[in-house]
């Protein structure tokens, strides 16, 4: 009997050693696994900035080229306008005015940001009801304002389930499509805080930001109209479109001067799932 139970006693260890063995080398297949991940989307991105700056250098060739101008003119009509993959620094709602002069000085801002929030968060966490959207916004900028250097990814709550629906909107979802209620877009593509006063650029804004503000089934046909050659005013457009023109104070006009200098890329590795997001100047000095 003794001997039976000193055998079952090595085959426990052996099978408990066998265990943890087991767990070691998943945990560094795991590992090895998202640091290769996270070198194939950061390639992935590096690739896209070679290509844009490569891009914009046989653009430039080009166009030093003569050619016939009503042939310029026919084949930029004929070519749409692309769509950013992720909606710029530049065309973002900044709550800096927000955070410095309170909801009565900025009523506009204000009103904007809980349209943004409605319509992107409303259904899927607010329950669409208006109410927890503004009471979520009064609380978000109580802490944006108590924290240190206004960033936005270091905002944290007094409640755990506060931080946990901003992480959710913070990160939002791979993949979203606003006009048929899928997903969730981050809500750092959208919202910023930056002393500079500029105001939201058209051109680069994505049709989301139009869906959102203007009108969800109109927007892009704005994103059309403010990419047109010799694109009308805002005011004209929203008159033109028959959508509300609640924010025209927010938005530079079409053809006002961007200073938009860094560029968003979306970095993607197939196998493992692994999605990076990250903002640089396509320029050499990155490559």
């Amino acid at each position: 009997m003794n001997i039976l139970g000193l055998v079952f006693a090595l085959l426990l260890l052996l099978s408990f050693g066998a265990i943890v063995s087991f767990e070691r080398q998943s945990s560094r297949e795991r590992l090895n696994a998202y640091c290769l991940g996270h070198k194939a989307a950061n390639r992935d991105i590096l690739n896209q900035a070679i290509s844009r700056h490569y891009a914009s250098i046989k653009r430039k060739s080009s166009s030093e080229k003569t050619q016939d101008p009503f042939k310029e003119r026919a084949s930029a009509e004929k070519k749409a306008p692309e769509i950013p993959k992720i909606n710029p620094s530049c065309a973002r709602l900044n709550l800096f005015p927000l955070l410095m002069k309170g909801v009565n000085e900025e009523r506009q801002l204000y009103n904007a940001c809980l349209q943004v929030l409605d319509t992107f968060y409303g259904k899927a966490l607010f329950g669409g009801n208006a109410n927890e959207g503004k009471l979520f916004l009064t609380l978000f900028l109580e802490a944006a304002r108590k924290t240190p250097g206004l960033v936005l990814e270091k905002i944290s709550f007094n409640t755990p389930e506060l931080q946990r629906l901003y992480y959710t909107m913070l990160k939002g979802t791979k993949k979203h499509d606003i006009a048929n209620n899928l997903g969730l877009p981050p809500l750092s593509d959208f919202f910023k805080i930056d002393p500079s006063p500029e105001k939201i650029c058209s051109r680069h804004a994505h049709p989301d930001l139009f869906a959102a503000l203007f009108s969800p089934s109109r927007a892009k046909a704005f994103f059309l109209e403010i990419h047109k050659e010799n694109p009308e005013s805002i005011e004209r457009i929203c008159i033109k479109l028959q959508v509300p023109s609640l924010y025209l104070d927010l938005f530079a006009e079409a053809n006002t001067p961007c200073v938009q200098t860094n560029t968003a890329f979306l970095g993607e590795d197939t196998e493992t799932g692994i999605f990076l997001k990250r903002t640089l100047k396509p320029t050499p000095s990155n490559l």
